[in-house]
C-alpha cells in the first residue's frame, strides 16, 4: 500500500467520526497475489484493465470456469474464487486510476467502515481537496440491478457524506431496461420531487451513458453498450459534476440553457 495516501484517507475518515474496520491489501485481495514481483506488476494489471477487450477476456475465461493466462506468465487456477477475485480486482484498479489518472490525494478499495449501512464495504473511496466521492463498481457478467442494490449505494452516500458518489456499471450488454425509479425512490426525502436526468453526450468526450439525479450529486455511468474506457468515462463524470454544480440555484436546480451555452452539455428527463 502507499503509506502517505493511505494514512491521509485513515484521517479524513477519522476527522468525519469514521472508523475503519479493515483495509484490504492488493497484494493478496487481487490478482496480484498470482504474480511474482507483485510491486513491479502493478503497471502491468493496470494496464491490462484499462482494455476494455481485455477485460471482456477475462471474464470470458472466469464464466467458461478456466485458468486466467496473463502475458507476463502469472496464471490464476480456476479453482479460486476467480468471479470475486475479478470484482476485488476491478475495484483496486479504479481506486488506482482515481491516483494516477486524477490526482487524489488518496484512494483505496473495499473499506470496511464501522457502522456503515448494510455492514458492507465501500468499493472505491477517493479523497479531493474538497471532501470524499464514492465508486460503487458493478462488473463481471450482466445481471439485473435491484433495488435494494441502489438504496445501499444511496445509503452509503449519505453516511459517507460524500461530496459525489457514482455507480459505475461496467458489464457488456446489461441486460434489460436500468430502473432509474430505484433511484428517485432512494433519494426521496433528502430530495423534494427527485428527478433523474440523462446527459446527453455530443461533444466526444464519452461514448457511455450518463445519468444523474437532480440535487442529490449521485451519478451513475453505464458502460455496458459503449466502448468501455474507464478512465475517460470517469473525467466525463467528474467534469460534469463540477458544471452540473456550477448551475445550480438556490432551490438545488440546474439551468439547462446555462449548461448548454457555457458547459455544451445537454440534460434531458428520463
Amino acid at each position: 500500500m502507499r503509506d502517505l495516501p493511505t494514512k491521509i484517507l485513515r484521517d479524513l475518515l477519522q476527522q468525519r467520526g469514521k472508523h475503519t474496520e479493515s483495509w484490504p491489501d492488493p497484494y493478496t485481495a487481487t490478482f496480484l497475489r498470482f504474480m511474482k514481483n507483485k510491486r513491479q506488476n502493478r503497471d502491468f494489471l493496470y494496464r491490462e484493465l484499462s482494455d476494455r477487450n481485455r477485460r471482456m477476456e477475462i471474464l470470458h475465461m472466469i464464466y467458461s470456469e478456466k485458468d486466467i493466462v496473463f502475458s507476463n506468465g502469472a496464471r490464476i487456477p480456476a479453482a479460486e474464487n476467480l468471479r470475486s477475485l475479478y470484482s476485488s480486482t476491478f475495484e483496486w484498479y479504479v481506486a488506482e486510476l482515481l491516483y494516477r489518472e486524477f490526482s487524489f490525494f488518496a484512494s483505496a478499495f473495499g473499506l470496511k467502515i464501522a457502522n456503515s449501512p448494510e455492514g458492507g464495504d465501500f468499493d472505491v473511496i477517493g479523497a479531493t481537496h474538497t471532501g470524499l466521492i464514492a465508486i460503487e463498481c458493478k462488473s463481471g457478467k450482466p445481471r439485473g440491478i435491484d433495488e435494494n442494490q441502489i438504496i445501499q449505494f444511496v445509503r452509503r452516500h449519505h453516511f459517507l457524506r460524500a461530496d459525489y458518489s457514482i455507480f459505475y456499471i461496467d458489464y457488456k450488454g446489461l441486460e434489460g431496461n436500468f430502473p432509474f425509479k430505484f433511484f428517485a425512490h432512494a433519494v426521496h426525502g433528502a430530495v423534494e420531487d427527485p428527478k433523474v436526468f440523462k446527459v446527453v453526450v455530443s461533444n466526444g468526450e464519452s461514448n457511455a451513458n450518463f445519468y444523474l439525479v437532480e440535487g442529490a450529486n449521485i451519478y451513475v455511468v453505464d458502460n455496458s453498450k459503449s466502448t468501455g474506457n474507464v478512465i475517460r468515462n470517469l473525467r466525463f463524470a467528474i467534469d460534469t459534476h463540477y458544471a452540473l454544480k456550477a448551475s445550480q440555484n438556490r432551490f438545488m436546480h440546474f439551468d439547462p440553457d446555462l449548461l448548454k451555452s457555457i458547459y455544451q452539455l445537454d440534460i434531458e428527463l428520463v
